[in-house]
């Protein structure tokens, strides 16, 4: 689908200028994505704080912030300063969006401030133009028992992860619409936050192996079928791909981490022929977890696949039917504080009293 922007002419002299068409990505599928430590809108378009900063969308000295109200009013206040905390501000949207909001997070894509918050139990979006300042739209998420929510940016959408008593919902959205593309609902079975146990990697069941063969990273099942996974051009470039196999009544599942691409790949093989049943890639990034370490099991329908180091570590599931990555939970250590307004304040209060 694309789009083409259009400018129109001041008066009937002024020429038209040319105009480049807009390429409309595909949106994402809706796999629930939770972050266990706090994550920075400008981390992978990621966010789990109330600020947003250095973002694609943003220059650098500027901010995005979102203020929980006071307890004599239920406003959130989304101000964009140009610069950092106490600089003239662009704009300032005050949105009720109910009672006693909270967990309010924000992120920016394609130029719009994405601003998430619980009010009794329901999770909701507003979507704000982050030029003017007006608002594009909402949207309601979940109606009611969301406990949590966070916002992550994909090919140019927002998609919105809110926690539940009951496990997760993910919403793909579109920025400039506030429109919901797609919802899922994730079953609490899926979601690992705490951690697990897995047991070594499996590289032989019954009489399907998977090993290296001259360069190759083959699966063999005697004499009956094989299928090559990788190819390497160097012995230890090996090192490189690690690799377990599982079976799942009349699937062999084969997950690949290859450290170069940074990337984790999932393969389905008929038992029988060897023939592909689906091939899926996890959203999670596990560029920061050793390959060593990556290992997978299954659980009744689903295939986990777990990566850790300390402090580190991740956790996946993915459907045996259909290979749909379900969810996908990570406890990354951030890479920046975990709320920049504390660390201005903090920075402010300590220079208005004199302290180095």
């Amino acid at each position: 689908m694309r789009f083409a922007l259009v400018l129109v002419a001041g008066c009937a002299a002024q020429s038209a200028r040319p105009v480049e068409p807009v390429v409309e990505l595909a949106p994402p599928i809706a796999t629930f994505r939770w972050a266990l430590a706090p994550v920075a809108c400008h981390e992978n378009g990621r966010s789990t704080i109330d600020t947003c900063e250095q973002n694609l969308s943003l220059r650098e000295s500027e901010l995005v912030a979102v203020y929980t109200p006071t307890d004599d009013t239920s406003m959130l206040a989304v101000i964009r300063y140009d610069g950092h905390l106490g600089a003239p501000l662009r704009w300032q949207q005050n949105l009720t969006i109910g009672p006693s909001p909270h967990s309010a997070v924000v992120t920016v894509v394609r130029h719009a401030a994405i601003v998430a918050a619980i009010s009794n139990g329901a999770a909701r979006v507003v979507a704000i133009d982050n030029i003017r300042g007006r608002v594009l739209g909402t949207a309601t998420i979940v109606g009611e028992g969301a406990r949590s929510v966070q916002l992550e940016v994909i090919n140019d959408y927002a998609r919105i992860h809110v926690r539940t008593a009951t496990g997760g919902v993910v919403a793909v959205m579109h920025p400039r619409t506030a429109r919901v593309i797609t919802q899922r609902t994730i079953d609490e079975r899926s979601i690992f936050e705490h951690q697990i146990g897995m047991p070594d990697s499996v590289e032989a069941i019954g009489d399907v192996s998977l090993q290296w063969e001259t360069g190759r990273l083959v699966v063999r099942r005697g004499a009956a079928w094989k299928k090559y996974v990788r190819m390497v051009h160097l012995p230890e470039e090996q090192s490189l791909h690690r690799a377990t196999l599982q079976r799942a009544g009349d699937r062999m599942l084969v997950t690949v981490h290859d450290v170069e691409r940074n990337r984790i790949e999932v393969l389905a093989l008929d038992h029988a022929t060897g023939a592909e049943q689906w091939r899926s890639t996890l959203t999670s990034n596990p560029r920061r977890v050793a390959n060593v370490l990556v290992h997978t099991a299954i659980d009744a329908d689903q295939l986990i696949v777990a990566g850790e180091t300390d402090p580190d570590r991740f956790a996946c599931t993915i459907g045996i039917a259909d290979g749909v990555e379900r969810a996908c939970v990570e406890r990354f250590e951030p890479t920046r504080p975990a709320n920049l307004l504390d660390e201005i304040i903090e920075l402010e209060t300590a220079e208005a009293r004199g302290e180095p």
